[in-house]
C-alpha cells in the first residue's frame, strides 16, 4: 500500500526554513539593538559630563548602529514591531535629541533622525527626563540661564504635544511623563528664584 498524504509537506518545510531564517535575523537584530542601548547610555553620560569629544564619537557610532538596525528591519518584515527594536529606537531618539539640544540648541527633526513618527515621539518624550537632570547639573554649576532655557524648551515641547490625541498606551504614558518633568523644572526654577530674593 502506497502512503499518501493530504498535507503539502514541501510547503511545511518551506515555512520551517522561513521561521528559522526569521529567528536568525531576529537574533542579529537583538544584538544590534543592545549595542544601540549601550551607545545611547554612553552618549547621554558623556553629554552630562560635558565631554563633547566623546559624545560626538558616540553619536557617530549610534547613528551607524541605528542605520544597521533599520536595514535589518526593512529586510525582515516584522522586526520593526518587536519590543527590542522599539526600545532601541526610542533610546536612539532620546540620546540624539539630547545631543542636538546641547550642541545646536534645538530639537532634531524626525527626518534628520530617520525614524517613524511613533519612535520619534516616544524618544522625544523621554528626553524631557534627561533635560531635568541637565538643568539640575547646570544649576549646581551656577548657570541659572541654562536651567530657564531648558524649562522653556520643555514647556514648548509639552504645549506642542498637547495638540495630539494620544490614545492609552506607551505614547500616553510618555506624554504624561513630559508633564511631570515640566512640573519638576518649574518647581526647580521657582525654588532657585525664591532663594535669590
Amino acid at each position: 500500500m502506497v502512503k499518501t498524504t493530504m498535507i503539502n509537506t514541501k510547503e511545511f518545510r518551506q515555512m520551517q526554513k522561513e521561521l528559522e531564517g526569521f529567528d536568525e535575523e531576529r537574533e542579529s537584530a537583538i544584538a544590534t539593538s543592545r549595542k544601540i542601548l549601550h551607545l545611547s547610555k554612553q552618549l547621554i553620560y558623556a553629554l552630562h559630563r560635558d565631554d563633547r569629544q566623546k559624545a560626538k564619537k558616540m553619536l557617530s557610532l549610534i547613528t551607524l548602529s541605528f542605520a544597521e538596525a533599520r536595514k535589518q528591519a526593512q529586510k525582515t518584515p516584522g522586526l520593526a514591531s518587536e519590543g527590542f527594536f522599539r526600545v532601541a529606537s526610542q533610546e536612539y531618539v532620546e540620546a540624539c535629541s539630547l545631543y542636538w539640544f546641547i550642541t545646536e540648541k534645538r530639537l532634531a527633526t524626525r527626518d534628520e533622525l530617520e525614524t517613524t513618527t511613533e519612535e520619534y515621539l516616544l524618544g522625544v518624550c523621554d528626553v524631557a527626563g534627561e533635560l531635568v537632570r541637565l538643568a539640575v547639573n547646570r544649576i549646581i554649576k551656577g548657570d541659572m540661564n541654562s536651567a530657564c532655557a531648558i524649562r522653556d524648551f520643555v514647556s514648548e515641547l509639552y504645549s506642542l504635544l498637547l495638540e495630539f490625541s494620544f490614545r492609552n498606551g506607551d505614547l500616553r504614558k510618555k506624554f504624561d511623563s513630559v508633564k511631570y518633568n515640566l512640573q519638576k523644572l518649574e518647581d526647580l526654577v521657582l525654588q532657585i528664584k525664591m532663594q535669590k530674593k
